[in-house]
């Protein structure tokens, strides 16, 4: 693993960019929702001809709630998801069932747990895919419980998620935690010189990151706080000056991070910069740049591109281009296509006489040695996590380059 690395051009203006790469006002078409060549439409049902929400003789049908917060990245999990179903299809489904996935769009920030609820309470759908953050996936928690329906693959490491309280709960990615041990684990690893500064946003997203990281190394970094709500970090550039820091560990989401970088280009400063997986969005992944050949990122999705001998990989791309020709393949696809992964690995595994919720989750719980894009997933028998690690990449010209 090389420890220095290339000197890049100043981040600028252009970086933020790759954070924002569309606007909460986009449409369906751009955001990765087009229904492709499969079965698996757009806000589509089947006609219920059993008790059993989502279930019919032919199909089965889950449900997505895409949030405005950061619609690329989200309509990119959906992308992903669609794509495994078609594959699915095309096959002939599972046990002659076609999969079905209904997608829900918030219509403002905030109101995904209402969503989350009415699926979980009203919607006819089997379970829940994908969806996320964790701010707008919590006051629908109750309802999900209260039904007894599945959540699996959020797209969130919130703590919260990986209580064991929360059977109904299957994770498929590390949690925010564990991706901030990974990261300590790197600094320690790798025996990085020069200072180190930890600039976190002071609220449960952050916290949770700095924990993990503090869990490994407790007093190897100066920490710098700000509010969720600043946009100028003039302030914590100062400090960053001051401390001659070689290193910037940013625990922050997608917005924060791009005023932090343009705030760094301003003054030229050009730190190693490392970031949780979800500090960057979809655009960030699938765009190249110099700019962002000095950041590491935490994740656990393999690298995808450039070629790849990994079958898991190929199949993915090869579904996407199939059935999702006009979207872009990044982290998030994939995180989408290992969602839909677990979930018609459950399904198959499933050998109850009636299909149903409860005998669903049963056989969720009971996954082992499941082989995903991401790698092996197997659950305890109380939901939970399928991955307890996280690894580090460094972005080069767009791609990810896993550090051994």
């Amino acid at each position: 693993m090389a420890l220095s690395l290339k000197s890049s051009k100043a981040f600028g203006k252009s970086t933020a960019i790759f954070f924002f790469c569309l606007s909460a006002a986009v449409g369906l078409s751009g955001c990765g929702l087009s229904t492709g060549k499969g079965s698996s439409s757009l806000s589509t049902v089947p006609t219920q001809t059993s008790v059993v929400p989502g279930v019919s003789s032919t199909s089965v049908a889950f449900g997505e709630v895409i949030p405005q917060t950061d619609m690329p990245s989200y309509a990119a999990v959906s992308s992903g998801i669609r794509a495994y179903f078609d594959s699915i299809n095309a096959g002939g489904g599972v046990k002659g069932r076609k999969l079905v996935l209904s997608s829900v769009i918030s219509s403002s920030n905030g109101i995904t747990g209402k969503s989350i609820s009415n699926l979980a309470s009203k919607g006819h759908v089997f379970g829940i895919l994908g969806t996320g953050p964790f701010s707008e996936i919590s006051p629908g928690l109750a309802q999900i419980q209260t039904n007894n329906i599945p959540l699996i693959g959020s797209i969130t490491g919130a703590p919260p998620l990986y209580e064991v309280t929360r059977p109904y709960v299957f994770n498929i990615g590390p949690s925010y935690v564990t991706e901030g041990r990974a990261i300590a684990g790197f600094m320690q690893g790798s025996k990085v010189s020069g200072k180190v500064v930890i600039l976190y946003q002071n609220d449960p997203f952050g916290l949770a990151l700095l924990s993990g990281y503090q869990s490994v190394l407790p007093a190897s970094a100066t920490l710098i706080p700000f509010r969720p709500t600043d946009t100028d970090f003039s302030n914590q550039v100062s400090e960053i000056q001051a401390e001659s820091a070689k290193t910037v560990i940013i625990f922050a989401k997608p917005g924060a991070v791009g005023n932090i970088l343009d705030s760094f280009s301003s003054v030229g400063l050009n730190p190693r910069i490392i970031l949780s997986q979800t500090s960057l969005t979809a655009g960030a992944y699938s765009t190249g740049g110099s700019g962002l050949n000095n950041l590491y990122v935490s994740g656990f999705i393999p690298p995808l591109q450039p070629a790849t001998k990994n079958p898991e990989i190929t199949s993915f791309e090869a579904a996407m281009h199939t059935y999702q020709p006009t979207q872009t393949i990044n982290q998030f696809s994939a995180w989408g296509w290992e969602c839909a992964q677990v979930a018609v690995a459950a399904l198959k595994a499933d050998k109850s006489v009636a299909l149903n919720r409860q005998n669903y989750i049963a056989s969720l719980g009971l996954l082992k040695n499941t082989q995903t894009l991401a790698g092996s997933v197997s659950y305890n028998g109380t939901g939970g996590n399928a991955l307890d690690a996280a690894n580090l990449y460094q972005l080069s010209n767009g791609h990810r380059v896993l550090v051994p």
